[in-house]
């Protein structure tokens, strides 16, 4: 428990957020093209939404940058909540939260779901004086 109050009291005293023990968010490592087919994994999946070949890695750092937790088994087409709904972090931040430390959270962007120990970020609404809203 004191290595998360640890984290919690970083985050609120560096950046004034309140609860957050860290914050997680996916990468893509540039790598070249396997050159061995693999029946499992074929070279077409290590092909990103940006047409290059990569290992998408899952980071959880805490307010200093320190990686507090990682994941790099992932080809580059894998979407990252994918990634995300398949690692045991995921277990680990509802139990706390089943366990009534609910003021613990991990901050993502909008490639993760919204939890109540996983905190996203809003789509920006358009200003009220745009042509969408005449």
């Amino acid at each position: 428990m004191v290595f998360k109050l640890s984290l919690y009291n970083r985050f609120y005293n560096q950046h004034g957020f309140p609860g957050v023990i860290g914050c997680i968010d996916c990468t893509h490592v540039a790598i070249y093209p396997p050159n061995i087919e693999h029946p499992d994994y074929p070279e077409y999946l290590y092909v990103n939404r940006k047409s290059y070949h990569s290992i998408n890695v899952q980071l959880i750092c805490d307010a200093n940058l320190k990686i507090l937790n990682i994941c790099a088994r992932y080809p580059g087409s894998t979407h990252d909540s994918f990634i995300w709904n398949h690692l045991n972090v995921q277990t680990l931040m509802r139990n706390l939260h089943q366990r009534t430390h609910t003021d613990y959270y991990l901050l993502g962007d909008s490639g993760c779901p919204l939890r109540s120990w996983l905190l996203t970020l809003l789509e920006e609404e358009p200003a009220q004086n745009t042509p969408e809203h005449t």
